[in-house]
């Protein structure tokens, strides 16, 4: 589940201003009122913003150690019974911060959960001496993984003044390094409590893969794979933390990440055309298994969701005959179709309509002919032509309308050609790029929008032009020549 956001990203740290600390930024409006009913989403916003903000702990609730909510309209204890009685917008003990655990665990305004499992976004988790906000389950198909919390407590106290060394904690690392978890084993200890004024959205969003998302923070992460040692190198963008894994794969392998087991992290998955094999690490456990072999040598891997369960599928196209075969996650069952396509084709799988359906795509180099075949519908259907031998096809959602566009890049002049779907005006960039650098798209800053990325493998170097913002950035370089990226 991505987290709304209620202010802009330029929210700037907490100022101290009288006696309450208060969160400056963007303007920003709550739609509950305090005391009121309020949605799942506004509660995990509200209490995301305080994890953007760098809400530290402290244990005195003394007037001047207060914070604000963003709309400054009421103050709160900077600890864990705070931040719940801020993120449900309530006023009880206005006084003194809002409730304590003792006061959550007496008070009439919410009910206690019969299970753990009846857990849903915005609820909590409470136990003698402190309670968490409930985000997500890491898995919705096994909550013995544990679950995403927000939560504030502290540790070490240096000067005895009551701010301790630690900050608001959510799903995401944010800037201190913070992730904001519990095992399955740790929540045996707590009771679940739900706010009896919180309602469910009239239109949740349902949860949705970010292409190279490997902590599941809602970004897309820089990610690299050397051949030579099949060692996989990725950068969690949550807390800017570099991993490299043992080694998993070889040097002819085909690496194919995505979100295998629904829990909304990309997987490092490898395909080896000399023997069909495919391999796979999943990120929330780190279980690696080998897969079925399906495939021969030949075969292009394209895999997606192509039944619309939340899940990447196997998938492959044979260029050959032009046949795709689908291994639907749902239900186990391998699909053939009909030709589609021809050799010298390259295929683009994505949500060309936005049903929640990976749809059959190829770009024909030659002609500049797209052809779709749409997941749903079974609909075949030929776009008109765009595009000339010698560029690089980069499909993604560039205009964040849920909908993948024809995008292309042009490697002689670095210029990038973007089909905006929301409208159908064909964009063209000034030239961001050279020859030599390879395309990563994907959602590097959470916005909702794939960005134009590239990785110069002779330097290491990434580049990066944010499509909301316009923002032109290069990041720090890593990664060598013979690395592969794999976002």
């Amino acid at each position: 589940m991505r987290i709304p956001r209620l202010v802009s990203a330029g929210l700037m740290i907490a100022t101290s201003l009288g006696l309450a600390t208060v969160l400056t930024g963007a303007p920003a409006h709550a739609d509950s009122s305090p005391g009121g009913q309020i949605t799942r989403s506004e509660v995990l916003a509200r209490a995301q913003n305080w994890v953007d903000s760098g809400v530290k702990y402290n244990l005195t609730r003394a007037s001047s150690t207060l914070y604000t909510d963003v709309e400054g309209d009421n103050r709160y204890g900077p600890d864990c019974s705070g931040l719940v009685s801020m993120a449900w917008h309530i006023t009880a003990n206005a006084g003194k911060g809002g409730h304590s655990t003792s006061d959550f665990e007496s008070w009439s305004g919410k009910i206690f959960l019969g299970s753990l499992h009846d857990l849903e976004p915005g609820d909590a988790i409470l136990k003698d001496g402190h309670i968490e906000l409930f985000a997500r389950w890491k898995n919705s198909g096994d909550h013995t993984q544990g679950a995403w919390t927000y939560s504030l407590n502290g540790t070490g106290d240096p000067d005895g003044n009551g701010w301790q060394m630690d900050w608001a904690k959510g799903p995401a690392a944010n800037s201190h390094g913070q992730r904001g978890d519990e095992s399955w084993s740790s929540m045996q200890n707590y009771r679940p409590i739900r706010y009896k004024n919180i309602v469910d959205d009239s239109s949740p969003p349902a949860p949705r893969f970010r292409q190279g998302d490997y902590d599941g923070d809602g970004k897309s992460d820089r990610a690299l794979w050397e051949p030579s040692t099949g060692k996989w190198f990725v950068e969690f963008s949550g807390n800017g933390v570099k991993n490299e894994t043992t080694p998993w794969g070889q040097s002819g392998d085909i690496p194919v990440p995505g979100d295998y087991n629904g829990d909304l992290q990309a997987d490092r998955m490898l395909f080896r055309p000399s023997t069909g094999a495919w391999y796979v690490t999943y990120s929330t456990t780190g279980q690696q298994v080998q897969l079925p072999s399906w495939g021969v040598n030949g075969h292009i891997p394209v895999p997606g969701d192509y039944d619309g369960d939340g899940k990447s599928d196997r998938a492959l196209w044979e260029p050959s005959t032009g046949k795709w075969f689908v291994e639907f996650s749902g239900n186990g069952v391998k699909n053939e179709t009909t030709p589609w396509g021809q050799s010298g084709d390259i295929p683009v799988p994505g949500d060309y309509n936005g049903d929640g359906k990976a749809d059959r795509a190829l770009w024909r180099p030659s002609t500049g002919a797209w052809y779709i075949t749409y997941s749903t519908t079974g609909q075949q259907v030929q776009l008109p032509s765009w595009g000339v031998n010698g560029h690089i096809p980069v499909p993604g959602d560039y205009d964040g309308d849920g909908k993948s566009d024809r995008a292309l890049w042009e490697p002689s002049t670095g210029k990038w050609f973007v089909e905006f779907s929301g409208n159908g005006v064909k964009n063209e960039t000034t030239p961001w790029g050279q020859n030599g650098d390879i395309p990563v798209s994907g959602d590097f800053n959470g916005d909702g929008e794939t960005d134009r990325v590239l990785w110069r493998p002779s330097t290491g170097a990434w580049y990066a032009t944010y499509s909301t913002t316009g923002q032109q950035v290069q990041l720090p370089s890593w990664g060598v020549n013979g690395h592969i990226p794999v976002n």
